[in-house]
Parts: structure tokens; C-alpha cells; sequence
């Protein structure tokens, strides 16, 4: 099994629950210790910022870049910057109607209104 792979079963672990933005945030973590050529913080070397707001997802991403990187809210080397830009920086639109986050490809356009594929009452 790949080092990133066990990285990621060991961040859903953590987490509690498999969801979209936690391996999103894994994959970010890992993107950026890539870039960056560094390896995992056991401490305070790396500091890192995620812009995420208050909903679900963007907690959940918060937690796959703090697992990825070892950059931690309680060491305070991770510091979250509440603008809330996350769902549409990943291409995700909250529907208008129910706000479930939506890929912008499943988007249906009422009106004004950006809907999630129930809530537009498309069928098949």
C-alpha cells in the first residue's frame, strides 16, 4: 500500500466518517508537503492557513490538510481563516433550496435559483 493511501485511511480514521472534503483536504495536505519539499510537521516546523468556513465541508477539508501535513489547530500551527471560499475554490456551488454542496457539472439553473439535481424536480 502506498505511503499517500495509508495517510488517507489514517485521516478518515481520524475524522470519524468518509466524506468528500476530508480526502479532498488529505490530498491538498499532501499536494502542498509535495510542493513545498517537506515531510509531515511533528511540531511546529511548517504553519499553514485553510480557508474554510463554519459549514460541514469545509470543517471536514480542515481536518484532511491538518492530518496530512501534522499542522494542528490545538499546536497552533494551523490557523483557519473563516471566508468560506472552499466549496467554490473545489468547484462546489451549495444548492439555493436544500444547500447540499453541489459539483458545478450537476448544477440545474432555475430562474435565478442554482439547484441541486432533486431539488430542480428533473427527472429522468
Amino acid at each position: 500500500m502506498s505511503d499517500d493511501r495509508q495517510v488517507l485511511l489514517k485521516a478518515l480514521e481520524f475524522h470519524g466518517h468518509r466524506c468528500w472534503a476530508s480526502v479532498a483536504g488529505v490530498r491538498a495536505g499532501l499536494a502542498a508537503l509535495r510542493e513545498l519539499r517537506v515531510a509531515r510537521s511533528g511540531g511546529r516546523q511548517l504553519h499553514g492557513f485553510v480557508e474554510i468556513g463554519e459549514d460541514h465541508g469545509g470543517m471536514c477539508f480542515g481536518d484532511g490538510v491538518q492530518y496530512a501535513t501534522g499542522c494542528t489547530l490545538g499546536k497552533g500551527n494551523l490557523e483557519k481563516t473563516p471566508y468560506g471560499k472552499l466549496p467554490e475554490i473545489m468547484g462546489f456551488v451549495p444548492c439555493a433550496a436544500c444547500g447540499e454542496l453541489t459539483a458545478r457539472a450537476y448544477l440545474r439553473v432555475l430562474g435565478e435559483k442554482h439547484l441541486c439535481i432533486p431539488c430542480s424536480g428533473y427527472e429522468r
